[in-house]
C-alpha cells in the first residue's frame, strides 16, 4: 500500500511538472540559435534553455526543443519603438495591409489630403499588421514595452479600421476596432434617487496621460558627402583623379508647408578638385571651396510615393597650378565661380525612382601668371544635365544607371557620360564611369573617350544619429491635482 501511494505521488508530480511546461515543440534546423527560435515564438531564449535543461546555448540540427507555453504569445512581439525605422512608402504599406478595397481607397485619400486623428499606441495592444524597417511586414503583433510609454500616431483609418503612422519611427500599422453590440433596453423602473455626497477617492498610483498635439521633428539635420574617382583617356596620353566634398545643414526650424509639401532651407560648404599628368611631363593640381545655400521641397505624389526637389546656389574660389618639370614651364590661375545644382527625385514604384539633375558653373573673374608670355587663363564655365534610373534590389542593395550631357564654352566642347552606381545601405556608392567627346574645336578630340572607377560615401544617416538635434512633445502626464470621484 505504501509503495502504491508513493507511485501515485510520483505520477502526480510528473503530471504537474508536465503541465507547468506544456507548450509547443520545435525541431532545430541548420543556422538556428536559441535567440532566433525565441524571436519566432515570442519567448525569451532563457526560458527555452531552462525548459529543456540545457547547460549551454549550444544546439544542433535535428534537436527537438520544448517551447514553454507560460511565456508564449501568439504572433510577434514589438519590444522597441524607433529601433527599425520604416524605409518604404505609405502606398506600399497600405497595399500590403490586406484592407477592404473601400477602406484602402479612403485611407490613401486621407493620407493625400492630410486628414487624420491624433491617437497613440501603448504596451499590451494587439495589432493585426505592422511594417518594420524597409518594406517588411509583421502580422499578429503584440506590443510589449515599458507600460508608462505612449507613442503618438496619426490615424487615417475609417469604418472602425485604425490605420496609423507611428511618428517616432515612421512605421505603419492597422487593426480593427472591436464594436460591442448595444445593450438591450430595460423596462425596469429606477429606484428613487437619493442625494449622496461625493467624496474624492485616493489618488491612483498612475493617471492616464493627457495628449497634446504631437510635435516631433528634427531641428537641425546634418549631411556630409565625400567622393572621388580615377580616369585615363583612350590613348593613355593623360590620366588623373578627381574629388569632391560637401556639408549641408538643413534648418528644419524654418521649414514651411507650401505647395502640398514642405520647404526646408539649407546652408553648407562645397569643395571640389582634380589633379593629373600627361606623358609630356605636364602636371596640374586644381582645387576650390566655397559656401552654398538652397531649398529642399518634399511632397507626396498622387499615387502616395515620395518626391523631392532640391535647388542649391554655390560660390567657389578655385586655384589651378600647372607645371612641366623638364621645360621649366609653370602656370597659376585663380577663378571666382558662381554655380547651381538642381535635382528632382520621384518614386513611381516600390522599387523604382526617377532622378533628374542639372549643374552649372559660370566663370565670373580670373587672374593668372605664366612663364610663357603667349599664355592665357582658361575658362572654367561648364554645364551638365543628366538622368538616373534608381532600382532597389533588396533592403541593402540598390543601383542607378545614369546618362549625362555636358557642354563647356571653351573650345566649344560637347561630351556624353554613362555611369553605373552600386549603392549599399544608402551610404556606400561605387561603380564605373565612361566619357565620350561628341564635338570640340580641338583637332582630333572628337571620338576620344576616357574611363575609370569612382566611389562616394554619404555619411548622412551616421551623422544624423549622433549630431542632429531633435524637438519632441508627444504625450504629457495628467495633472496630479485631479481627483477621481
Amino acid at each position: 500500500m505504501k509503495r502504491l501511494s508513493v507511485a501515485v505521488m510520483m505520477l502526480l508530480l510528473l503530471l504537474s511538472a508536465g503541465s507547468a511546461w506544456a507548450g509547443k515543440y520545435h525541431t532545430v534546423t541548420k543556422g538556428e540559435c536559441l535567440w532566433l527560435i525565441g524571436q519566432h515564438y515570442s519567448v525569451r531564449w532563457q526560458a527555452i534553455q531552462r525548459a529543456n535543461g540545457l547547460k549551454s546555448t549550444t544546439i544542433f540540427p535535428g534537436q527537438r526543443l520544448l517551447i514553454p507555453e507560460e511565456n508564449y504569445v501568439h504572433g510577434n512581439i514589438w519590444r522597441k519603438v524607433g529601433g527599425n525605422p520604416y524605409g518604404g512608402t505609405a502606398k506600399w504599406a497600405i497595399d500590403h495591409f490586406s484592407l477592404p478595397e473601400k477602406v484602402k481607397v479612403q485611407v490613401l485619400k486621407n493620407i493625400q489630403q492630410k486628414k487624420f486623428r491624433w491617437s497613440n499606441i501603448h504596451s499590451g495592444m494587439k495589432i493585426t499588421v505592422v511594417t518594420f524597417g524597409k518594406n517588411r511586414i509583421w502580422k499578429n503583433v503584440t506590443t510589449r514595452w515599458d507600460s508608462t510609454r505612449y507613442f503618438a500616431t496619426k490615424d487615417y483609418g475609417v469604418d472602425g479600421y485604425h490605420v496609423v503612422k507611428v511618428l517616432w519611427c515612421g512605421n505603419w500599422a492597422w487593426w480593427k476596432e472591436v464594436l460591442l453590440p448595444p445593450l438591450p433596453p430595460t423596462h425596469l423602473k429606477s429606484a428613487p434617487s437619493e442625494k449622496v455626497e461625493l467624496k474624492p477617492q485616493a489618488q491612483p498610483a498612475q493617471l492616464p496621460p493627457i495628449f497634446k498635439k504631437e510635435k516631433t521633428r528634427v531641428s537641425f539635420e546634418h549631411e556630409l558627402d565625400l567622393g572621388g574617382g580615377l580616369w585615363q583617356n583612350d590613348s593613355n596620353f593623360a590620366k588623373g583623379a578627381w574629388w569632391f566634398g560637401q556639408y549641408k545643414l538643413y534648418l528644419h526650424r524654418l521649414e514651411k508647408n507650401l505647395s502640398s509639401g514642405t520647404w526646408t532651407p539649407e546652408i553648407g560648404v562645397f569643395a571640389r578638385g582634380d589633379l593629373g599628368k600627361t606623358d609630356a611631363d605636364y602636371h596640374w593640381n586644381n582645387w576650390g571651396i566655397g559656401p552654398q545655400i538652397g531649398l529642399m521641397w518634399n511632397g507626396i505624389t498622387e499615387e502616395g510615393y515620395p518626391q523631392q526637389v532640391q535647388i542649391m546656389f554655390r560660390t567657389l574660389w578655385e586655384h589651378l597650378h600647372g607645371k612641366n618639370s623638364s621645360s621649366g614651364y609653370h602656370k597659376d590661375e585663380d577663378h571666382f565661380l558662381l554655380g547651381y545644382y538642381a535635382e528632382y527625385l520621384r518614386q513611381f514604384a516600390p522599387d523604382l525612382m526617377n532622378v533628374l539633375y542639372a549643374e552649372g558653373w559660370v566663370d565670373m573673374d580670373n587672374s593668372f601668371s605664366s612663364s610663357w608670355s603667349g599664355d592665357k587663363a582658361s575658362k572654367r564655365s561648364g554645364f551638365d544635365v543628366g538622368y538616373k534610373l534608381h532600382k532597389q534590389w533588396n533592403d541593402d542593395w540598390a543601383s542607378r544607371f545614369g546618362i549625362q550631357l555636358g557642354y563647356t564654352p571653351q573650345d566649344n566642347w560637347w561630351g556624353a557620360n554613362a555611369n553605373i552606381e552600386m549603392r549599399y545601405d544608402d551610404w556606400l556608392i561605387f561603380g564605373p564611369s565612361f566619357d565620350y567627346t561628341l564635338a570640340s574645336n580641338i583637332a582630333g578630340a572628337v571620338g576620344g573617350y576616357s574611363y575609370g572607377p569612382f566611389v562616394r560615401i554619404e555619411l548622412h544617416k551616421f551623422v544624423m544619429e549622433k549630431y542632429s538635434e531633435y524637438e519632441s512633445e508627444g504625450v504629457v502626464p495628467a495633472d496630479h491635482n485631479l481627483l477621481k470621484y
